[in-house]
C-alpha cells in the first residue's frame, strides 16, 4: 500500500487499487480509523483506485484530539475530495458516521457536490438528530446491563486499549447477534469521541439529501439497530437500497459475500 498525499491539509492516507476510478472510503466514527475497514476491500484493487484515510485526531492523524470538532472532521474529508478530484469525479463509499461527514460536509460546502460520482452508503446514519439520538438510544438498549458498567468504567479509563475494548464488548448490539461476530481491527480514540460529540449540536441535512445531484445507494444489514424508519429521507432520494439478512452495522463483515455482489451492482449502474 502506498502512503501520502499533500495538500493545504496534511492526511495519513493508504491507499490501493490501479483503477482509473478513484473511491474515497469514509468510515465510521467518531473517533475510530480506517483500521477495521481495510481488510474487507481488497476485491476492489483490480478495478479502482480504493483511498483510505483517518479522520483528525484518529489512527495516523497527529491532529490534537482535543481539538477535533464535527466541523472540522467535515472540513477536512471536504479538503481531501478536492485534492483527490483534480478535475475528475469521486466515487464514495461511507460506513455509519461517515455518511453523517458527508453530509455535513455538503452543508458547509455546497460545490462539492459536483465533484461526486455517486455515493454509496454502508449502515448510514440519520440526517437529523433527533433521529441520531435515537439510533444511539436503541444500540444502548442491546447492551446488558453488566456490559455498561465495563463499557463506563471504560470511557474513564487511560488504558490506552480502552477504545478497542470497548468496541468488542458493544460488537453484539451493533451487529444484533451473538453467533456472527466479525473479527474487526478496532483503533479507537475516546478523546476524539467525545470532543467531537459535544460539538455535533442540532443538525438537519434531509434537504441535501433530495437535491443531490448523485447517486445515492444504501447498503445495510436487517439486524442493524438503525432501522429504516430512521434514516427516511436517505432511502427516499437513494436511486437502490439493499437490506441484506444475518447482518447488522458492519454488513461488509458480517454478510462479505452477499455485500459483495450487491456493491459491484451498484458500482455499475451508470
Amino acid at each position: 500500500m502506498s502512503e501520502g498525499c499533500q495538500s493545504l491539509t496534511t492526511f495519513a492516507i493508504r491507499s490501493f487499487g490501479q483503477g482509473d476510478e478513484t473511491m474515497l472510503v469514509v468510515n465510521g466514527g467518531p473517533g475510530l480509523s480506517n483500521s477495521y475497514m481495510l481488510p474487507g476491500f481488497a476485491f476492489l484493487a483490480d478495478r479502482y483506485k480504493c483511498v483510505f484515510y483517518d479522520q483528525p485526531g484518529c489512527g495516523n492523524d497527529h491532529t490534537d484530539p482535543r481539538t477535533v470538532t464535527a466541523d472540522s472532521t467535515a472540513d477536512h474529508f471536504v479538503d481531501l475530495l478536492i485534492d483527490l478530484s483534480s478535475g475528475r469525479k469521486v466515487i464514495l463509499l461511507t460506513h455509519s458516521w461517515g455518511s453523517h461527514v458527508l453530509f455535513r460536509g455538503m452543508s458547509r460546502h455546497p460545490d462539492i457536490s459536483k465533484l461526486i460520482a455517486k455515493a454509496i452508503l454502508l449502515n448510514p446514519t440519520p440526517t437529523n438528530s433527533d433521529h441520531y439520538t435515537r439510533v444511539g438510544s436503541a444500540l444502548q438498549a442491546r447492551v446488558a446491563p453488566h456490559d455498561l458498567t465495563a463499557i463506563g468504567d471504560l470511557m474513564k479509563s487511560a488504558k490506552i486499549s480502552a477504545g478497542n475494548e470497548i468496541m468488542q464488548i458493544a460488537l453484539p448490539a451493533y451487529t444484533g447477534s451473538t453467533r456472527r461476530l466479525p473479527v474487526l481491527d478496532f483503533d479507537y480514540s475516546l478523546a476524539v469521541f467525545n470532543s467531537v460529540n459535544a460539538t455535533i449540536g442540532n443538525f438537519d441535512f434531509a434537504n441535501l439529501t433530495g437535491r443531490s445531484p448523485f447517486d445515492i445507494y444504501v447498503v445495510g444489514g436487517a439486524d442493524d439497530y438503525i432501522k429504516p424508519t430512521n434514516l427516511d429521507a436517505i432511502l427516499s432520494a437513494a436511486r437502490e437500497s439493499a437490506f441484506i439478512n444475518d447482518a447488522g452495522h458492519f454488513v461488509f463483515a458480517e454478510a462479505p459475500e452477499q455485500f459483495q455482489k450487491t456493491l459491484m451492482r451498484f458500482l455499475s449502474h451508470t
